[in-house]
């Protein structure tokens, strides 16, 4: 998290805010921890001992109040809008009218992104009305190709149960086959890190551990929010070429 933010000759990336990605729903700084993410941590929470992802995103009843759907996980986001486009999502209307340029820029649409996430992710009535967002390693969840989720065997086996309807999971045994583990790392996080045995007996966050540094997939780890904002930077330069640009830094 030390360069986030920063410019990519400085090892840095643009954050979800940077994209001005709509459905973040970042916190206040406020001098809290988690201030800027999507975790909404009070003031007087103890980061020193608590993992501040602890702490709930936006969370709404409906899509209509003031804080819309709430926070929606950019991989999902690029799921539905990857699988819109593939599939010719007739609802959404034609791609020109995913975005117009003076009222978003090269951005798509907040209205047309809402509808797009709900066509694949509905609200759920059986469940509060809360949808459900597979993970970024699962079918159902986009299968994001360069997550290199930290999971193999019990804990592989333990999210397809908590997670039964996601369809098959991108594990450590399918986007590392045939790869050992080094022997000092500790298995079965659930995310993209990768922290040592040493620092998970004592409690380290994971955010604070690196990706995947072995195998040939090592330094291969992209935020699936940058996998979005590539999606996006690469529709809107093609519907509007005079305006929006093929990178990011063009189009921003």
């Amino acid at each position: 998290k030390q360069f986030s933010g920063a410019d990519p000759a400085l090892r840095g990336y643009p954050t979800p805010l940077d994209i001005q990605y709509v459905f973040e729903y970042a916190s206040p700084y406020l001098g809290q921890p988690c201030a800027g993410s999507p975790h909404h941590c009070p003031e007087d929470f103890d980061g020193s001992n608590e993992m501040c992802k602890s702490c709930p995103t936006m969370v709404t009843e409906n899509d209509h109040g003031p804080n819309g759907p709430g926070h929606v996980p950019p991989h999902i986001s690029l799921a539905a809008v990857t699988k819109a486009y593939n599939e010719g999502l007739e609802s959404a209307g034609e791609f020109s009218t995913w975005f117009d340029y003076d009222q978003n820029a090269c951005r798509i649409l907040p209205t047309k992104l809402l509808h797009i996430v709900r066509a694949y992710y509905p609200r759920d009535p059986t469940n509060g009305n809360k949808p459900y967002y597979p993970p970024p390693y699962s079918v159902e969840g986009g299968s994001y190709p360069l997550e290199f989720a930290n999971l193999d065997g019990a804990s592989c086996d333990a999210k397809k149960t908590s997670n039964p309807t996601a369809g098959a999971l991108d594990c450590l045994d399918v986007h590392s086959p045939s790869v050992e583990v080094p022997d000092t790392l500790q298995v079965g996080y659930g995310s993209p890190h990768y922290c040592s045995k040493a620092s998970a007996a004592v409690g380290v966050a994971s955010d604070y551990c690196p990706y995947i540094t072995f195998g040939p997939n090592r330094g291969k780890y992209r935020h699936p929010h940058l996998g979005y904002s590539a999606v996006e930077v690469y529709l809107a330069n093609m519907i509007m070429p005079d305006k929006c640009g093929d990178t990011w830094d063009d189009s921003n």
